[in-house]
């Protein structure tokens, strides 16, 4: 019994959460074939598009064939030969097809199978580019497409899935539209679709996949047709709605509010080694205007290369020390790491935690088990080059925080996932 082909050839109705075992012609073995490129439902298998289109219903003469040019003929084969080369198992199939208007050659090579597939006196349908003549060609039997699913129309390219060939693909997704209902759910709202003048779903699958006759190829290529525009339109509209919801999920976090008064963004300028550029202000003053909203903050901070976005980043992340909180400064690259500090960012601000008086007779490293934690909400010296030299009351360290020895009795203060506190694209809390 083989299991990689269906039982029955009876057509079924289809919804777009079906398993494509629903599909004709997909068994077992195709299915996980599908399964492994990530297609594993009709909706997953619909929204397979063409990378581009072949119009394949103007047939020209071949008298009128131009050279270089990718055309589609029609004609009758003539003759058929399969011929054997010197080199040991490569192989020539090659033909003539005629029409009224005159004939042209065509090859294949090291594909014997052909023999088997095209002969004399059958109808065939070329396809390729003119070198004296058709080399590998595409084809079609037009006997064996009664659908005119490969022929005959504007036809979709897609790319090779699942080990499936765009042949294979072309055909399982017209058997998939054409066993679906009507309507489809719309993800849409209805006002919406009314007052674009939008087609429906169902509409908009076929016509994407298989344009209608006159269909400028260019819109096609661009992806710039009514069909093509629906299905981006449902994209775009999903990914606003997903973030609508995130926003909305986000605004019931209760977060630790840090209220900044003017003189403390005042005197928070003032520590800059330079003046802020507007955008600097800007930047700062919303974000501190995030910081005092009693909810978390999600913000990234984005700008070229030396545009200012580090001092503002510990602007920010003063203004929080400031009030008794905690900031991590991540840096993902060594070049934001100690080696390639800016002359104007301090040092390691020394942060929490204390070792031991007999630190250097121990080996002067430690982990949680052997630093002694600074009591909680007690001020930590933090410096700040061109600033006050203020303590900064820091509250205790953060669980799973490793202390590593620094200059002096106090060691720097590292998280446990990092190797540096010295800048970072922006402040999370």
């Amino acid at each position: 019994m083989d299991h990689g082909r269906r039982t029955t050839d009876l057509p079924v109705s289809l919804e777009l959460c079906s398993s494509l075992r629903g599909v004709r012609g997909v068994g077992l073995r195709r299915a996980e074939g599908l399964a492994s490129a990530g297609i594993t439902t009709v909706q997953d298998l619909l929204f397979t598009l063409p990378f581009r289109y072949e119009d394949r219903s103007r047939f020209v003469p071949l008298a009128e064939v131009t050279p270089g040019k990718r055309v589609t003929v029609s004609g009758s084969i003539t003759t058929a030969r399969l011929r054997r080369t010197r080199v040991k198992g490569f192989t020539l199939f090659d033909l003539v097809v005629a029409d009224p208007t005159g004939d042209a050659a065509a090859v294949w090579y090291n594909q014997p199978y052909l023999r088997n597939v095209l002969s004399g006196e059958s109808t065939l349908q070329e396809k390729g580019r003119w070198r004296l003549l058709f080399k590998n060609p595409e084809f079609e039997l037009l006997a064996e497409d009664p659908e005119r699913i490969h022929t005959g129309r504007i036809v979709p390219i897609y790319r090779r899935t699942g080990g499936l060939s765009t042949r294979m693909l072309r055909t399982l997704i017209h058997r998939a539209l054409d066993c679906l209902p009507p309507k489809l759910p719309d993800p849409l709202p209805h006002s919406l679709v009314l007052r674009l003048g939008l087609a429906d779903r169902a509409t908009a699958l076929r016509q994407t996949h298989f344009p209608m006759p006159g269909t400028p190829l260019s819109l096609l290529e661009e992806g710039r047709t009514l069909a093509h525009r629906r299905l981006a339109l449902e994209e775009l509209y999903g990914l606003q709605r997903d973030f609508a919801r995130s926003r909305s999920l986000r605004a019931c976090c209760k977060g630790i509010p840090f209220p900044v008064t003017q003189a403390a963004r005042r005197n928070l300028t003032a520590l800059s080694p330079f003046s802020l550029t507007a955008a600097q202000e800007r930047a700062l003053r919303e974000i501190l205007a995030d910081l005092a909203e009693p909810r978390p903050m999600f913000r990234l901070l984005q700008g070229d290369v030396g545009c200012g976005k580090t001092l503002v980043a510990l602007l920010a992340s003063v203004a929080v020390m400031e009030q008794g909180g905690q900031v991590a400064l991540m840096v993902p690259t060594e070049i934001l790491g100690p080696r390639g500090r800016p002359a104007y960012l301090p040092e390691p601000i020394r942060l929490g935690w204390q070792s031991p008086p007999d630190h250097r007779r121990r080996g002067g490293r430690y982990g949680r088990r052997d630093a002694r934690p600074h009591p909680r909400g007690s001020p930590i010296p933090a410096t700040w080059p061109g600033g006050s030299g203020r303590a900064a009351p820091v509250r205790g360290p953060p669980a799973g925080a490793t202390a590593r020895q620094g200059d002096g009795a106090t060691p720097t203060l590292y998280d446990g996932h990092t190797h540096s506190t010295l800048a970072g694209p922006g402040v999370l809390r």
